[in-house]
């Protein structure tokens, strides 16, 4: 998901909250940019409410999403008012996908030893059906 243009960064230091506003690509210096940031009203502002705000995100590298996925799960308020933010927020807050399900590799458990010997032994035997004798 990387977008373009410009990108900007806007620090909000109110009363009871520490906003951080990204508009644009948090990709490349940027993504270290907000986790300065977001690190520096982690340590000054425990008590207060942090809240990032993606609305205006075009777009993040893989080290964006890191960063975001890393804000939500340590309490961060994620703030997403437009269609495409809320995608965003999705991606984020979701668990994390694998792809489709037809190129995941499954898991294969080993069965008990005593299970194995019996599905090793255990006949399937077809039996013919005539009509009447």
């Amino acid at each position: 998901m990387i977008g373009g243009g410009l990108v900007s960064i806007n620090i909000r230091d109110n009363g009871g909250e520490f906003r951080i506003e990204i508009a644009g690509s948090l990709t490349g210096s940027v993504v270290e940019d907000v986790l300065f940031a977001w690190s520096a009203a982690m340590h000054d502002n425990a008590s207060r409410r942090i809240v990032v705000d993606i609305t205006q995100l075009l777009g993040y590298d893989f080290q964006g999403r890191s960063l975001l996925q890393d804000m939500h799960r340590h309490g961060t308020q994620i703030a997403a008012a437009s269609a495409q933010s809320l995608i965003f927020l999705s991606e984020i807050s979701g668990p994390a996908k694998l792809g489709p399900a037809l190129v995941r590799k499954a898991v294969h458990k080993e069965p008990h030893s005593e299970q194995v010997r019996d599905a090793a032994v255990t006949p399937i035997r077809l039996a013919r059906v005539s009509g009447a004798d």
